[in-house]
């Protein structure tokens, strides 16, 4: 999902997402969160936060795990838009 959110392809994105959430397991742990990653990048804050106000509460995450997250979130948010302008020249999708 991460590849077409770098080339702005953001519904293609989401539904690959979706799909690997879908699945289970630890690698729809890390999909919810590349789902906030890239609602952010797309500009829909709001149900980026939807999402992961699930996750927490589905997972029981503590105040440290909310954190974590967070941090997570931010970083692989900053590591999108870094490959995005090595591969295009720009950070953000026109």
């Amino acid at each position: 999902g991460m590849k077409q959110a770098i080339k702005c392809n953001y519904d293609k994105a989401l539904e690959r997402l979706d799909t690997a959430i879908a699945e289970g397991g630890f690698a729809a742990e890390l999909a919810v969160l590349e789902k906030v990653v890239v609602l952010l990048d797309a500009g829909r804050e709001a149900e980026a936060e939807e999402v992961l106000a699930e996750r927490n509460e589905s997972v029981g995450a503590s105040e440290e795990g909310i954190a974590e997250a967070r941090k997570s979130i931010d970083e692989t948010l900053e590591g999108l838009r870094a490959e995005r302008e090595q591969q295009t020249g720009s950070r953000t999708c026109p």
